[in-house]
């Protein structure tokens, strides 16, 4: 009995010891499965958030990159519009200087004129062409100051303010708004006067030739208040 007993106590003992390796095996397995997948998942976070970082980082800099394009091409197309406004005024000025010089040139003065009217004429003339000439080299100017905005560096030092302008608008108003009301007034004002030099012109004939002085007042009233009303004080009560 005691012969037949010991290899089963061997035997048990063997298998008792064989079991606890085999689950000290599995546990170490697990442990090992357990920081791996514990390393994985870190890493799939990792990886998450910096592409999840640079996702957002790529959309700012694209919506940064589209505002910069649509603020350039609205700067751009304000310049255009302040351009063409410009011009537009050099062609209208240029074509009230010739209605001067023509009135200077082919105005004809009856002899018996009198010598206040001729004052008159001289006069509203002289002031017409000056007044024009004055509007057509500021509209020069602001031509020239428009076309030194650099739209697509806002870093850029302008004379004489010695000011950065990140914006159009606020390099207009800086550097030519002034001139821009300059330019204005003098072409009103100016076309005033050549209005009024037509008028000078046309009140010899009706006085001198048909002696009918009412005409004459007439002509000037309806011609110089209705345009000195809307060409002189427009722009101040309705302004661009």
């Amino acid at each position: 009995v005691v012969g037949a007993a010991i290899p089963l106590a061997q035997s048990a003992a063997f298998h008792k010891k064989e079991v606890a390796t085999i689950a000290e095996l599995k546990q170490e397995e697990l442990d090992v499965s357990k920081q791996h997948n514990e390393e994985k998942l870190k890493r799939q976070q990792v990886l998450y958030c910096d592409g999840h970082s640079k996702k957002v980082d790529l959309f700012a800099q694209s919506m940064r990159v589209q505002m910069d394009l649509a603020r350039r091409e609205t700067m751009r197309d304000v310049w255009q519009v302040r351009m063409q406004l410009n011009q537009t005024i050099i062609v209208i000025t240029a074509l009230m200087v010739a209605c001067a010089f023509e009135n200077l040139s082919q105005g004809v003065i009856p002899d018996k004129t009198p010598e206040w009217l001729l004052y008159c004429i001289s006069g509203t003339t002289g002031c017409a062409i000056a007044l024009l000439s004055g509007s057509m080299w500021c509209c020069f100017k602001l031509q020239a100051r428009i076309g030194g905005f650099v739209v697509g560096d806002r870093t850029v030092v302008y004379l004489p303010c010695k000011k950065t302008h990140k914006f159009f608008n606020e390099y207009f108003d800086c550097h030519c708004e002034a001139l821009r009301y300059s330019s204005v007034l003098l072409f009103n004002v100016g076309t005033v006067a050549v209005l009024a030099s037509a008028a000078a012109l046309q009140a010899p004939k009706y006085i001198t030739i048909f002696s009918d002085t009412a005409a004459a007042v007439i002509f000037a009233v309806l011609s110089l208040i209705a345009s000195g009303i809307f060409l002189a004080v427009g722009d101040y009560w309705w302004p661009s």
